[in-house]
């Protein structure tokens, strides 16, 4: 909501725009998808749908949760989630690297300004253990230094949720009791 004095930029998410088939049946392959990617678990799917209408319904609101997609043998589709959702946000809206060192955690961060969502593809640990307290930075916080070439740094609104995705089993630091983490053993 904005006020009075406030012209709003905001023109939805991409897929308000789009016309409706009208294919009752589009949704729920989707949803047969995400059900069968977290092995049935019925409490996982329903987290999973929880935290993705989260993106939808509360934008402004940061959940402070990260999704750790894994899965030992390559092509389990675990990917497919993440660029599902980011015909559901839209292409501005969403950032998939596969180099995070140079995209996220370098000196010039520009690439996660006014992202809802990111993808972390193949995490390596060796990255991800060095940039481990910056990970969780990037969870949690609602606002960072934006820092861009040529440009004096600024501070911006941090509302991205991200998904790592990984064939690794010891890719990121995670705790027993790390409350940032979802760490899913997807089906394969």
């Amino acid at each position: 909501p904005c006020g009075d004095k406030c012209y709003n930029m905001w023109n939805g998410f991409s897929l308000e725009r789009v016309q409706a088939d009208d294919d009752p049946e589009a949704l729920q392959i989707v949803l047969h998808y995400i059900k069968t990617l977290v092995k049935n678990d019925e409490a996982v799917y329903q987290y999973m749908l929880d935290w993705i209408a989260s993106i939808i319904q509360k934008p402004g609101v940061k959940h402070g949760t990260a999704i750790l997609l894994y899965s030992v043998q390559q092509g389990s589709g675990k990917t497919t989630l993440p660029v599902l959702l980011s015909k559901l946000v839209g292409e501005n809206m969403f950032l998939q690297t596969s180099d995070p060192a140079n995209t996220l955690y370098g000196q010039f961060n520009k690439s996660r300004e006014n992202r809802l969502l990111i993808n972390v593809e193949e995490n390596s640990a060796m990255t991800a253990f060095a940039n481990n307290d910056k990970i969780k930075s990037m969870i949690t916080e609602r606002d960072y230094i934006c820092n861009e070439k040529c440009v004096t740094s600024y501070k911006a609104r941090c509302l991205a949720r991200f998904i790592f995705t990984t064939n690794s089993m010891n890719s990121i630091n995670i705790s027993v009791d790390d409350r940032r983490f979802v760490a899913i053993d997807v089906s394969h």
